[in-house]
């Protein structure tokens, strides 16, 4: 089994770069592709990786070496998550990354 079978959302990966015009200045750009992604809302009594972002908090499951890093925004299914966590996993034999995000608005 591998974790592809488990990743059932399309997501779409924004990254902060620099701004062109003004270099003291970040935006979100969107990345090429899109990426599967499974999605599971997380509740207080397991959310271990947190900084102390408040909001509604999902683990998002990506296959091992997705190209997410934190801050990068995921947009699923219309709404839109920043990635406060992100850690490699390895469960029953499976390796994967799990990321902790807090879904915007």
């Amino acid at each position: 089994m591998t974790i592809s079978s488990f990743l059932t959302k399309t997501a779409t990966v924004k990254r902060l770069t620099a701004d062109p015009t003004n270099t003291k200045k970040r935006t979100y750009q969107t990345q090429a592709g899109t990426l599967s992604v499974a999605l599971q809302p997380v509740d207080a009594s397991t959310d271990t990786m947190g900084a102390g972002i408040s909001g509604k908090r999902y683990a998002i499951y990506a296959a091992s070496g997705a190209n997410i890093k934190q801050t990068d925004q995921l947009t699923i299914d219309g709404d839109v998550y920043l990635i406060d966590e992100i850690q490699a996993w390895s469960q029953g034999g499976i390796t994967y990354m799990k990321a902790i995000a807090v879904r915007k608005g």
